[in-house]
């Protein structure tokens, strides 16, 4: 059977998640336990959810990383993704019918527009020169 100081530790441990050292009286260091959503956390989370509303284009693989992903194409394809594969495998899904569904318009339409820009014309007479994948890319896109 648990002492009561271990009661006491494992109920602290239940209620609270994160750990914070203040410096005390003298050089001693004191640990206090804060709830997870102390005002920092809290202010932040708030922030976060502000910024989500403001995006245009939604992004459909979760929590899942551009660096997963691209380490997810490296395996699958044995080369490097560049910025626009990335983009397309965020926010497209394939369907097993061959298809391809957008989460949204508006990134189809970008997606379509890097694309145009950098894949040369048929159109002999347009006289425009495609640009790279990375240069449409940004172009489109705005520079980060």
């Amino acid at each position: 059977m648990a002492t009561s100081s271990e009661d006491h530790t494992i109920l602290k441990l239940q209620n609270f998640s994160r750990e914070k050292v203040h410096p005390s009286a003298g050089q001693r260091r004191h640990r206090e336990l804060q709830p997870c959503r102390s005002g920092v956390h809290k202010n932040i989370a708030d922030r976060n959810k502000v910024n989500r509303s403001h995006q245009s284009m939604p992004y459909r693989k979760g929590r899942k990383s551009q660096y997963q992903l691209k380490d997810d194409f490296r395996l699958a394809h044995d080369r490097e993704p560049n910025r626009v594969e990335i983009f397309k495998i965020g926010r497209c899904k394939e369907l097993p019918d061959g298809n391809e569904q957008w989460v949204d318009d508006e990134s189809m339409s970008r997606y379509e527009r890097i694309i145009q820009l950098s894949t040369p014309s048929l159109d002999s007479e347009s006289g425009s020169t495609p640009i790279s994948a990375e240069a449409a890319f940004v172009s489109v896109m705005r520079k980060d």
